[in-house]
């Protein structure tokens, strides 16, 4: 069930939401299932030690999974669909991390009732950008 149910009118530039999210081996596991992504990167320490990460990472679009429940969660909720997302991928994300999911209106169009959002994805304990982005978000009413 959606956190909220915002209507544009709800909504203003500089609103922002936030929540946390736990990076956990059980987690990346079950996105390779869901993914079809078994890039051993993910799954396999002794290969992932070999690589420049020295260790597993998640999958990037763990990132996009994460936005999405902003989206579809928090801004605005069910009031709304996507219409685009873009992402930048510009650190890894740690199996075994905290996050922070972030997102920020940054405009409002009256006429198409849509919104640009802001999208991060920070890591918890050194506030490091891990992801960035923009959404284009619709909304019902």
């Amino acid at each position: 069930m959606p956190k909220s149910h915002l209507r544009f009118a709800d909504i203003a530039v500089g609103d922002q939401f936030n929540f946390d999210f736990e990076i956990t081996d059980a987690f990346v596991r079950e996105f390779s299932v869901i993914s079809g992504d078994y890039n051993p990167l993910h799954l396999d320490q002794t290969y992932a030690s070999s690589t420049k990460f020295s260790r597993r990472i998640a999958h990037g679009m763990t990132a996009g999974v994460l936005f999405s429940r902003l989206i579809g969660m928090h801004i605005p909720g069910s009031g709304g669909f996507y219409l685009s997302q873009n992402i930048v991928f510009r650190e890894p994300i740690k199996i075994g991390s905290s996050v922070k999911v972030y997102g920020k209106v940054l405009q409002k169009v009256e006429a198409l009732k849509t919104l640009t959002i802001l999208t991060q994805l920070q890591a918890n304990n050194s506030k490091k950008l891990l992801v960035d982005g923009s959404a284009i978000v619709q909304m019902f009413e």
